[in-house]
């Protein structure tokens, strides 16, 4: 979760109970202005957004978050770029390869 406004984080947590995703690693709250490029690179090669990297797509889920549209995209270019350098980093996935020549032939 990507968020500036810690209100909203705050609130989030009184409404529901999150104890099992964090306590299990499934939710991180990270506040972009303090990440760093090591960070993100971090990030972007993790488990589980590696395997998701090459199916990302940022979008924006309420009109609130409309007014920062600019911190989004800055995010967005960001995430963006290490997932496109961890994945060049790593090389493509055999089996992937595989389908896709297959997919490729019956077409």
């Amino acid at each position: 979760v990507f968020e500036k406004d810690i209100e909203i984080i705050w609130v989030m947590f009184h409404v529901l109970d999150f104890s099992n995703e964090l306590q299990n690693s499934r939710l991180m709250i990270l506040e972009n202005d303090k990440l760093q490029a090591q960070d993100y690179t971090e990030l972007c090669s993790s488990k589980p957004f590696f395997q998701f990297s090459r199916i990302y797509f940022l979008e924006l889920m309420s009109h609130y978050y409309e007014r920062f549209h600019e911190d989004i995209l800055g995010l967005n270019k960001k995430l963006a770029e290490n997932f496109k350098n961890i994945i060049l980093r790593n090389g493509n996935d055999p089996l992937d390869a595989l389908q896709g020549i297959e997919q490729f032939v019956y077409n």
